[in-house]
């Protein structure tokens, strides 16, 4: 329990630094616009207009194609508990967003940037990002791991994508991806709650469906036994004599190997309900040294930059480093997010 909420809070720490970072100080203000800038540049230096065409409805088509698929996988393998979550976190993580854009940050202005109004953090990337979200929990389990890999790959293609466009700057895509993450890792706890729950005797909906009708049933039979008492000498059956217990010999089973195991799965905790079974540990995506790699670069190459004698100017080496390390920070931020959902996924089975 503890150690979900950990991750949450240290998401929620970087959230708030990239927010000290490129809005209350001078050099991140500039390294932002300026990144900006530079992907406005860059536009039509080494892209083709038909790539640009298509790079403009990117986010809502990789939207609608996760929320398809995930409605897809619902209905085929009736994960009703993780899909009710998803929809929770959808709308959680998107009024987050607009909660700290528009109501909680209040970005000074320093004659910096031309764009004054805060667009910090990235509504496009967070609407985008938490339906991919969604549909690695109700993703199937030996699918789990393809699919975190896919939905980070596609979460931080689609926060570049709004730099490029000139939508947001890299740091609002990048907090966006940092605030889904949190509220994936929320997610995943609540699923496991809930499931855990649901796995006590007598908790699932069909004992209590189940338990209802045995109880109308009785209620029906001592109605019409009230009914016959009055019209005539009802004599109520007797109580059929229990047979003396007989011991069982044991049953023949199959003989198996000591050290079988089926390939790819190992013994978990038991399913959704508490039926019995065998969960498939899904590895996590991506990797510890993936995610520390791209911090590593972001951080360092801004710190460079950053320490220049000379200020980054859009065109120049300098500029398109700017740029670099803002997408390498989009990166990092979305393999962070989606190292910590994924990571506690594994308990799920």
């Amino acid at each position: 329990m503890l150690r979900p909420l950990l991750t949450v809070a240290v998401l929620s720490a970087c959230v708030a630094l990239t927010s000290y970072i490129s809005l209350m100080t001078m050099t991140g203000q500039s390294l932002d616009d300026e990144a900006l800038t530079q992907a406005k540049a860059d536009r039509t230096t080494f892209f083709p207009w038909i790539f640009l065409a298509a790079a403009r409805h990117v986010p809502e088509l990789v939207s609608i194609a996760a929320a398809v698929l995930a409605l897809v996988w619902t209905v085929r393998t009736r994960r009703w508990i993780p899909a009710l979550v998803g929809l929770g976190m959808i709308l959680g993580a998107n009024l987050t967003t607009q909660f700290l854009k528009r109501v909680l940050l209040d970005k000074p202005d320093y004659g910096i940037q031309q764009i004054v109004h805060n667009s910090f953090p990235s509504g496009h990337t967070t609407a985008t990002a938490t339906i991919l979200v969604t549909l690695l929990l109700v993703a199937p389990p030996h699918l789990r791991a393809k699919t975190a890999t896919w939905g980070w790959v596609m979460a931080a293609i689609t926060g570049m994508l709004t730099v490029l466009n000139g939508w947001h700057r890299p740091s609002d895509a990048a907090a966006a991806l940092l605030v889904v993450g949190a509220w994936g890792v929320l997610a995943v706890l609540s699923i496991r709650l809930v499931d855990g729950a649901l796995s006590r005797p007598g908790v699932r909906p069909t004992d209590a469906y189940r338990r209802v009708r045995q109880k109308m049933a009785v209620r029906r039979g001592n109605l019409l036994q009230r009914e016959d008492r009055g019209d005539s000498a009802f004599i109520p059956p007797a109580a059929p004599r229990q047979q003396p217990y007989q011991e069982q010999p044991p049953q023949p089973h199959q003989y198996q190997h000591p050290g079988y195991q089926h390939p790819g799965y190992q013994q978990g905790t038991s399913s959704q309900y508490g039926r019995p079974g065998y969960g498939y540990a899904a590895p996590v995506r991506p990797r510890l040294g993936a995610v520390i790699t791209l911090i590593v670069l972001a951080a360092g190459l801004t710190v460079t930059v950053a320490l220049l004698p000379w200020p980054a100017v859009s065109g120049t080496g300098t500029g398109r480093a700017t740029v670099i390390a803002g997408y390498l920070g989009i990166a990092a931020a979305s393999a962070l997010s989606w190292r910590a959902v994924a990571r506690w996924l594994r308990s799920l089975s």
